[in-house]
């Protein structure tokens, strides 16, 4: 699936006041075993506790007139 900037610029704009913008925290513990730099991104500080609610809403969001009228169902493990 390739998404182009263009899309990933609307859907920022759409999750404006949506989604909180995370910040990205340092990981010792992996760093040090990976022997690499490792930054973690904090998603699971959104709302909702999880990762998903950017491409959840979003997708959402987008959907036509016709899928509105259709139910919606998310499952998360």
């Amino acid at each position: 699936m390739n998404i182009s900037k263009k899309e990933i610029e609307i859907a920022r704009e759409t999750l404006k006041g949506v989604a909180y913008k995370t910040d990205l925290s340092y990981s010792n513990t992996l760093s040090g075993r990976t022997g690499n730099s490792v930054y973690l991104k904090m998603e699971n500080y959104q709302r909702t506790g999880s990762f998903k609610l950017r491409g959840t809403y979003n997708k959402i969001f987008n959907l036509t007139e016709k899928e509105k009228k259709l139910e919606v169902v998310a499952s998360s493990a």
